[in-house]
């Protein structure tokens, strides 16, 4: 998967999650599925996210054209949006969990095809966007990024 420069930028944004806050996993499961729901139809639609719940927060200085950020009053995880010029972008879910063993246990959702981690991150299509999991904090306080893309045209 070739990743574009917003991408890139936000996942750079995202590695720093401030929060970290560990929440059940269903709650992560959720988030991304939310996430789904914004990016889908090859557009991102953020409204989709106030709509299952999620408040953007204010950002100081007024509008801005980078990512932004979303919270759940009922869940942990944490949610950066960014779009492109072309109605395109990613949502992806910031999450933190207990240990090592919790992501294992996240990822065990996908059955055993789920592809290989390298240097830290796994990219694969789900129902036709682009996916990409990426490891984050430290071996005590792991996290995982999933960046959720809207769905694009490919050649396959």
């Amino acid at each position: 998967m070739i990743l574009a420069a917003p991408l890139l930028a936000a996942l750079m944004v995202a590695q720093d999650d401030p929060m970290g806050r560990v929440g059940p996993l269903e709650d992560i499961y959720q988030s991304y599925n939310d996430c789904f729901a914004a990016t889908s139809d090859g557009v991102l639609n953020p409204a989709a996210l106030t709509d299952l719940g999620w408040r953007e927060a204010e950002q100081s200085g007024g509008a801005s054209d980078g990512p932004s950020f979303f919270s759940h009053s009922d869940r942990a995880p944490l949610l950066l949006v960014n779009g492109s010029d072309n109605g395109g972008g990613i949502c992806v879910v910031m999450a933190a969990f207990s240990d090592v063993a919790s992501i294992n246990q996240f990822l065990s959702a996908w059955g055993e095809n789920f592809p290989a981690f390298e240097d830290g991150q796994v990219s694969f299509f789900a129902e036709g966007q682009p996916i990409l999991f990426r490891l984050a904090g430290t071996q005590d306080k792991p996290r995982l990024n999933l960046v959720v893309g809207t769905a694009t045209e490919t050649n396959e």
